[in-house]
């Protein structure tokens, strides 16, 4: 097997790749795939492109065979590997093809994150409503005011105005006590990521689950699917995500492939 660089992902096979995972795909990994570099699979000898990859820097974060056997997977992530240099693949636990081809190569893997993908609909109904507002551009200063980090910097705050996307809470006394932002994952599919952060001085109180249970349910009500993830030390959110009803059975989990080049113990056993 061997690649070749391209300037953008294949659009036919990457829809078929997001047809073919179990859960809707993962804003941050999105923003790592839409910043990355791209390349296309064929079999030796023949021109027909037979997969694609996508690289971030050194970490692997999307890959697709048009073949379903773990052994087409496999060589497709060898040569990608020693094609690219990559030193990681960041995958998520519902994309098995990928996780079973890693965990055969990796002698390690962590998990980095949580995701989110259904919801106990009878809790989520039973969280306490709470009032928000849309943002204004002319609330960018109160939001850098509480945000402690969740944003990466104001043009992203500033992005999600625009957007409609930002939520401000508990502000009637003229201080806001949290926010919440949803954002459309991939253009034309339903999964809408959802987030939150609370206010330091009003953490530990409940506001968390209460903003993030406003967030699902008003996505609910548009026909979207709300999705989350949240750090795997981020204990705090997750239990907020939790509370609101959102359950968690797929991490983001980290495979270390740099120096490897066979079958090596792991943290997953493959399923095939």
């Amino acid at each position: 097997m061997r690649v070749r660089d391209v300037r953008a992902a294949p659009e036919g096979l990457r829809r078929r790749y997001l047809a073919s995972i179990d859960a809707p795909q993962e804003l941050y990994v999105e923003g790592l795939v839409k910043a990355s570099r791209w390349m296309v699979l064929h079999r030796s000898g023949e021109p027909d492109v037979v997969g694609y990859a996508a690289v971030h820097d050194v970490t692997l974060v999307e890959l697709f065979v048009a073949e379903a056997s773990i052994a087409a997977w496999s060589a497709a992530l060898d040569v990608v590997v020693a094609e690219a240099g990559v030193e990681r693949a960041l995958c998520k636990g519902f994309d098995v093809p990928l996780r079973d081809a890693a965990a055969r190569r990796s002698t390690s893997c962590r998990a980095v994150g949580h995701l989110f993908r259904r919801i106990d609909e009878a809790q989520l109904r039973a969280v306490p409503a709470i009032d928000g507002r849309a943002a204004t551009i002319g609330d960018v200063d109160a939001v850098l005011a509480m945000h402690d980090g969740f944003f990466d910097d104001i043009e992203e705050i500033e992005d999600y105005i625009a957007r409609n996307g930002l939520s401000l809470y508990g502000d009637r006394g003229g201080e806001v006590q949290g926010c919440g932002v949803r954002k459309r994952i991939i253009a034309g599919l339903d999964a809408v990521d959802i987030g939150m952060v609370v206010a330091p001085g009003h953490r530990g109180r409940g506001l968390g689950a209460r903003i993030v249970a406003d967030l699902a349910r008003r996505c609910v009500a548009r026909g979207d699917r709300p999705v989350c993830g949240c750090a795997v030390e981020n204990v705090a959110s997750r239990r907020s995500l939790e509370a609101a009803g959102f359950r968690t059975e797929h991490d983001l989990v980290e495979f270390d492939l740099a120096g490897t080049s066979g079958p090596g113990s792991s943290c997953f056993t493959p399923d095939s």
